[in-house]
């Protein structure tokens, strides 16, 4: 299930409205790490701005990302947040998306921290890659 009840009023954020409170998101997607990028240890940060009618986002655009991988994973965790129904706002939030320095032998789930709706942070093990003689 990738849906996750996100009851967070976390600070972090940087508001454009006159409202200083961080908004409330309600509901989304889990963050996804790139399976690619995990292959290819690339690590990366993407700043989103985002605009949010009744609880809905209704538009969320890249301001600037490290890569396309990135940048559409991004707008799509982004995208299926839910907020406090009253919520009118826009604000800006970044993703860091990391590759830990210690080799896992088979795939993890990646580690999460969210600041929602401020930041989200993915640490990702790399693969331990394997030599077939």
């Amino acid at each position: 299930m990738h849906r996750l009840l996100m009851a967070l009023g976390l600070i972090g954020v940087t508001l454009f409205g006159s409202d200083n409170r961080a908004p409330l998101v309600l509901d989304g997607r889990l963050p996804e790490y790139p399976q690619i990028a995990i292959a290819a240890r690339i690590s990366g940060k993407v700043l989103v701005k985002v605009s949010v009618i009744k609880g809905v986002v209704t538009d969320a655009k890249v301001v600037r990302s490290d890569s396309t991988l990135f940048a559409e994973s991004t707008l799509k965790i982004v995208r299926s947040w839910q907020f406090e129904p009253s919520t009118n706002t826009h604000f800006e939030t970044e993703f860091f998306y990391e590759i830990g320095n210690v080799e896992v032998p088979y795939p993890e789930n990646p580690v999460i921290e969210l600041r929602l709706p401020g930041y989200v942070h993915l640490i990702a093990s790399p693969v331990r890659r394997t030599t077939n003689y």
